[in-house]
């Protein structure tokens, strides 16, 4: 399945400029692909939800529906599902059956990377990948603190709910 041609950042930058229909409707886009556009309307509501919208600095609630709108293809997409399996968690099993994926905690998801990147269960190019999303995952923290020192809170929102997705493979 192809993605959609990178709405997350216009949908970001419409957030910014407290423009919410845009914004909802590209973070639905970048949902329909991907669960990770979840993360992204978090996100934006929590832009929205500190936004002050008007001269006196009050913030305007009824912009808050418009950042409900990218839940509409996920909610749909498991109700699709449900309706030809009978399963309300078919994606979850899936995932399970095909990709042998399942949800582990941020611990066992890092004691599963740590084991594929340094213990010789993977070729060296796949080990090297391992290591590299550990990296990855170590700016993650750092950028988190960072973004927490510096009351950024939006973008702590989508880093944090970004951080605990190493793979689980095992």
């Amino acid at each position: 399945m192809r993605e959609h041609p990178r709405c997350e950042v216009p949908a970001w930058l419409a957030a910014k400029n407290r423009n919410w229909p845009v914004a909802g409707v590209l973070a639905a886009l970048a949902t329909t692909t991907r669960i990770s556009g979840l993360f992204l309307a978090a996100a934006i509501t929590a832009e929205c939800v500190l936004a002050r919208d008007d001269r006196r600095g009050r913030r305007r609630w009824r912009s808050l529906p418009w950042c409900a709108v990218p839940a509409v293809p996920a909610t749909a997409y498991t109700v699709y599902l449900h309706a030809n399996t009978g399963d309300w968690t078919a994606w979850k099993h899936a995932q399970e059956r095909g990709w042998h994926r399942d949800f582990h905690t941020p611990a066992e998801a890092f004691r599963n990377t740590w084991r594929n990147a340094f213990d010789h269960l993977q070729t060296t190019g796949y080990a090297w990948e391992f290591q590299l999303e550990l990296a990855a995952t170590a700016f993650g923290v750092l950028l988190l603190f960072f973004l927490l020192l510096r009351r950024r809170w939006p973008e702590a929102v989508y880093i944090g709910l970004n951080l605990p997705s190493p793979r689980e493979r095992t």
